[in-house]
């Protein structure tokens, strides 16, 4: 077996790493637009602390709330729309495996003319392959799908 693998992906595993959220988010724009899902990210001040280190480090937050479980595009769609009417320059996803399969797919609709449904492979012979998207961090709130380490998105419709 051969192989070439390329993933230019920054991981950061510490405690306390969330606080440091502000410092890596400036780094690639000051409008970011925070994909988060249910209420449980509230109810125990991760919320709140990402917002936090958000705003000391000069990022404006656009909150794009309540994503589900199994994304929906029109869950995609919305976040995409939001940013763009915010000019946002970043996502960040904050939580499982759908908020991160949804952020990554609105940072490519975002950029995308289209119908973000196009990006994504559902037995049509030619997907729109997305070639420029706005930067994205993914801040899992739990372990589970490792979506933070790949390009892949489940999403329905």
């Amino acid at each position: 077996m051969k192989f070439e693998y390329h993933n230019p992906t920054r991981l950061v595993f510490s405690a306390g790493a969330l606080a440091r959220l502000g410092e890596f988010a400036s780094q690639y724009g000051k409008r970011a637009l925070l994909v988060t899902g249910g209420g449980s990210i509230k109810r125990n001040g991760t919320f709140d602390r990402a917002l936090k280190s958000l705003t000391e480090a000069g990022v404006t937050v656009f909150a794009c709330e309540g994503v589900e479980p199994n994304p929906r595009i029109t869950s995609v769609k919305r976040g995409a729309a939001t940013a763009r009417d915010n000019a946002c320059d970043l996502v960040i996803a904050l939580g499982g495996g759908s908020v991160m399969d949804a952020a990554k797919v609105m940072a490519a609709a975002v950029l995308y003319d289209g119908d973000p449904w196009d990006m994504i492979f559902h037995g049509q012979p030619e997907p729109h392959i997305p070639t420029q998207a706005l930067p994205l961090i993914t801040v899992p709130t739990l372990a589970a799908t490792g979506s933070e380490m790949n390009c892949g998105a489940v999403i329905s419709n």
